[in-house]
Parts: structure tokens; sequence; C-alpha cells
């Protein structure tokens, strides 16, 4: 028996996990109590391009902007070194609120979401970090 997967995005969406296409699609229940699927207007991601953005000197802000209709990304620090990344700029180099952290050894991961426009901005209190990024769309 298969259990079915669900989870609730940032904006209280319902998803569930499509075994079959191996991806999150929206649910909604209808007056009967049925779980419907909308899979209208859902595309996969096709392209992946990698980028490496070197953090030169430690504690500045470093940029990379996502291509048009990304769908999803993942990046890490290649150096194992704790990283500063936000999406606001002027966050990062002097740790100022909101920001996150990546501790050393892990990797940030976002999907099926659209992150077009969006820009990661990046720093480290170690210079010569090189910091991997896989976008998909």
């Amino acid at each position: 028996m298969t259990v079915p997967k669900f989870k609730t995005t940032k904006k209280n969406a319902t998803l569930g996990y499509n075994e079959s296409s191996k991806r999150w699609l929206p649910l909604t229940v209808n007056a009967s109590g049925s779980l419907i699927v909308d899979a209208s207007g859902v595309t996969d991601a096709t392209t992946e391009t990698t980028y490496n953005v070197t953090l030169t000197v430690a504690d500045t802000e470093y940029s990379q902007a996502l291509p048009a209709n990304t769908l999803g990304y993942t990046f890490q620090n290649r150096n194992y070194n704790k990283l500063r990344w936000s999406y606001v700029t002027g966050k990062v180099a002097g740790s100022t609120s909101p920001y996150n952290e990546i501790k050393p050894g892990a990797s940030i991961s976002e999907g099926d979401i659209d992150l077009t426009g969006k820009t990661l901005y990046l720093a480290s209190s170690t210079a010569g970090d090189v910091v991997e990024i896989i976008t998909w769309t």
C-alpha cells in the first residue's frame, strides 16, 4: 500500500506528491470531500544551469541573479565553511537580519516555486569560498 504524501507551502497551499510524475501538485477538496489534483499549467524543469560564485573577500556581499523561469535551485559552499545568504541586498556582509545561514557541509534547496526575478546574496567570513549553485528552469 502506498502512503499518500502531503505538505503545506509557505503560502498555506496544500500539495500532494504524485508518484508517477515525481512532482508535488496543488490539491483541493470538492463538496463531496474528494481530493482534486490540479495539474493544469504545471511544467517540468528541463534545463540545468550551474554557477560557481567565488567570494573573494571575506564579509563582502556577492550576488547571483537566478535565470528567468527558475523553478528550483540548490546551493552549497564548496569549501565547507559557514555561509550567509538572503534574497535581500545589504544583509549578508554585516550579518544584518533578515539573512539565513548554511552550516558547514550543508546545502539549501528550493523547488516547485517560481523564483523568477530573485537574486541570491551571499557572504562568508572566509575569503576565497566558492558557492556552487545549480538552477532548474
